[in-house]
């Protein structure tokens, strides 16, 4: 009985988006974040100034990214689309109905990063002067900032929303704000001056190169712990619960493409079964998916399989017999 949530699976469907956030996302906020740090005159000695201006520069970084990689990703949809050329580039493809929502994730997502940028540098002060243990200081600079980046985000979307985050939404906020940490962890190995830093030789600054090298550094430094604490999510968390898991990179069509079938929800409202068979055959084929918003007691069903009422879905494991 293959389980469609396995290892190997795990690491198919994430590694692509995984590896793209790092270059459109982790890197850009480490880099803005020191652009920004250096444009403060007297730099950290200045701390409230220089937190509110890195954590501007953070903020930044990670809106434009994530509006590039949203635009990136809309145009490959887009491209794939057999619809005509004239009706991807309306209402349909980069209007009203895709920038609306795209633009209030990069906010969410900016807010969070204000909160986590502008804590780094107090932290790393406070830290470095009271742990002596360099993987111990920079893993509670990182646990700060992912706490402040998932309050941030939480407090966002709520303005956003009017309303509180579903249970999945918080579980994936949850596994966002710990790659953030891993971010912010190995940001501290650019610091040379605290003792045991085993990451200086890879990403360590301040060492009298230019400006623009050393923010180049602050980025690869941001984008390589989030790669690590990002990989051991990918391994360990479920199908459909991990942050990168969006609607838009749900791609359950291969499951139910040519088959018949129900929906079954559970009484959460949380999960939904697609129970089905194979073409010219008896064998039953069950697809677990994880409702990413909430549902009514009776949702709609839309033939393509791809939702269920208002719900977008993603795989959680997938079941022949």
């Amino acid at each position: 009985m293959p389980i469609h949530s396995d290892v190997k699976v795990r690491i198919q469907q994430r590694a692509g988006i995984s590896l793209l956030v790092s270059c459109t996302k982790m890197f850009p906020c480490g880099f803005f974040w020191q652009l920004m740090g250096f444009a403060v005159s007297g730099g950290p000695s200045r701390l409230l100034e220089f937190s509110l201006a890195t954590g501007a520069g953070d903020a930044f970084g990670v809106f434009i990214g994530n509006l590039f990689l949203s635009l990136l990703l809309r145009y490959r949809e887009l491209s794939a689309s057999k619809h005509p050329i004239s009706d991807k580039w309306g209402k349909g493809g980069f209007g009203c109905a895709f920038f609306t929502p795209v633009l209030k994730e990069c906010a969410v997502l900016a807010a969070g990063a204000f909160c986590s940028g502008s804590i780094w540098q107090p932290m790393l002060q406070a830290v470095s002067a009271t742990v002596k243990s360099f993987t111990l200081g920079a893993l509670c600079v990182g646990l700060a900032c992912g706490t402040a980046f998932f309050a941030g985000i939480t407090i966002a979307e709520y303005i956003m929303q009017g309303k509180a985050s579903s249970k999945i939404e918080v579980i994936r906020n949850v596994t966002l704000s710990i790659v953030v940490w891993g971010g912010a962890a190995f940001f501290v190995g650019t610091d040379v001056a605290y003792k045991g830093n085993w990451l200086a030789p890879i990403v360590g600054e301040r060492g009298g190169e230019t400006k623009g090298y050393e923010s180049v550094k602050a980025g690869w430094s941001t984008a390589l712990g989030y790669l690590v604490f990002q990989l051991l999510l990918m391994l360990l968390v479920p199908m459909g619960l991990l942050w990168t898991e969006t609607p838009h990179s749900w791609e359950s069509e291969q499951h139910t493409q040519g088959r018949s079938g129900q929906y079954e929800t559970d009484e959460d409202g949380m999960l939904a079964n697609y129970v089905s068979a194979e073409p010219g055959t008896t064998d039953k084929h069950t697809t677990t998916y994880v409702l990413m918003e909430d549902v009514g007691p009776d949702p709609s069903v839309r033939d393509s399989g791809i939702g269920i009422g208002s719900a977008s879905v993603s795989v959680a494991e997938s079941i022949y017999e």
